[in-house]
């Protein structure tokens, strides 16, 4: 899935940063990596925006002279959409790393006097995922973004990332989103992995990666089909 990106978020509300003014027109997809530049809107350099109900994530890399976005926009934006300034978040290329999850659930079969009678929904079971990413730096630099350990550990400087999950009493987690957004087409496919909490962090010096195991409160990954 090579247009796959991963997008983890703490539990912060998505902000208003105001409207776009006037209709712009999305770049052509090999242009699409030098950026546009949105008139209207409220974001500050270093945020995050989407456009309406938008999957696509654009950073706000400058203000001067507008709100110049990376990438370039993958879609028309009509004057007055909506534009939502998204919480705490990072976002990542596997590159060589990889990432799977596996949804679960178990099927009880009743026996009477030694033959079949009839089978039942057991317990529920966790979804689990597995990922494997490429180790360059396990903590950040002051006023950087986070590391993925850092934003799933909340410490350095996701030390004020906000828990994804309702309950205060309970170990903090984030969501994990894979997005698969085409550079041109009208479809994209968001997975969401709720409440993602690490079990295990392996460190791998000399193969150079991090290898990661967590849970879910959930039983399946939920799957949203959305314009890009």
């Amino acid at each position: 899935m090579r247009n796959t990106t991963l997008w983890i978020v703490d539990g912060s509300l998505p902000g208003s940063g105001g409207t776009v003014s006037g209709n712009q027109s999305a770049l052509l997809p090999f242009r699409s990596n030098y950026g546009s530049i949105i008139p209207g809107g409220t974001a500050t350099t270093g945020q995050y925006v989407q456009f309406g109900s938008h999957l696509q994530f654009y950073e706000v890399v400058s203000t001067s002279g507008g709100m110049l976005i990376y990438p370039g926009l993958l879609q028309n934006v009509s004057s007055g959409t909506a534009i939502n300034i998204l919480g705490n978040g990072i976002y990542a290329k596997l590159g060589e790393g990889n990432l799977t999850y596996s949804e679960k659930r178990n099927i009880v079969t009743v026996l009477n006097r030694g033959f079949i009678d009839f089978v039942r929904a057991g317990d529920d079971v966790p979804l689990d995922v597995t990922m494997d990413f490429t180790w360059e730096d396990l903590r950040s630099f002051s006023g950087s973004l986070p590391t993925i350990e850092e934003a799933l550990k909340q410490i350095g400087q996701a030390l004020n990332w906000v828990s994804t999950s309702a309950d205060p009493c309970e170990p903090y987690c984030i969501d994990m989103y894979v997005l698969n957004i085409p550079p041109c087409g009208t479809n994209a496919e968001s997975i969401r992995l709720p409440e993602f909490r690490w079990t295990s962090l392996d460190h791998d010096l000399k193969g150079g990666k991090v290898s990661i195991k967590a849970t879910c409160n959930a039983i399946y990954a939920i799957v949203d089909h959305v314009a890009p």
